[in-house]
């Protein structure tokens, strides 16, 4: 009696244990893997995507108070995204119905920066800046131009073209753009 190995029916059966084997490793691999990524979508925050959005670089359509504002994440921390448009930087608190659509995908990473650490630290920083801002409310209607003359911790006083300082509670603020410089 011969090694069982040299039988060609017994290697072709060891053969096909092996196949199907791999096989069944390989789909619940790819499950696993499928579940984790599920798992880590359910847990991800709006911020978490926005960070996402700006390490990968893609362009992005944002819907906010009927607007549709394109361009590229270029910071995000936990309640805001900052978006490069083509004519401003445009800071968007996130805590607001909106919408974000992939537009294009990226062929090269994107922009690594963290952001402000909040809405309101980025405020502060255009307060600094004293740059001339748009700021698209809730309760003024349309845009509204001037500079940001102080950020109190529920409000910012914005100070209008034609000297008239308005108070605008932060919940009600869609947006602020500030143009490129």
């Amino acid at each position: 009696m011969g090694d069982w190995r040299d039988d060609p029916q017994l290697r072709d059966v060891g053969r096909e244990l092996r196949h199907r084997l791999g096989d069944e490793l390989r789909r619940d691999a790819e499950d696993a893997e499928r579940d984790a990524a599920r798992a880590l979508a359910r847990a991800r925050t709006l911020g978490d995507l926005a960070a996402h959005l700006r390490d990968r670089g893609d362009e992005v359509a944002l819907t906010v108070a009927g607007d549709v504002l394109t361009g590229t994440v270029t910071a995000a921390s936990g309640d805001h995204l900052q978006l490069r448009t083509p004519r401003a930087l445009v800071d968007v608190p996130l805590g607001q119905p909106l919408a974000l659509q992939v537009t294009v995908r990226a062929r090269s990473g994107g922009a690594q920066r963290r952001g402000a650490g909040g809405f309101r630290a980025r405020l502060l920083e255009l307060e600094l800046d004293g740059d001339e801002v748009q700021v698209r409310t809730s309760v003024l209607g349309g845009l509204q131009r001037g500079r940001i003359a102080a950020v109190g911790r529920d409000h910012l006083a914005l100070v209008g073209p034609d000297g008239v300082e308005r108070y605008i509670t932060l919940e009600a603020v869609h947006y602020v753009a500030r143009a490129e410089r």
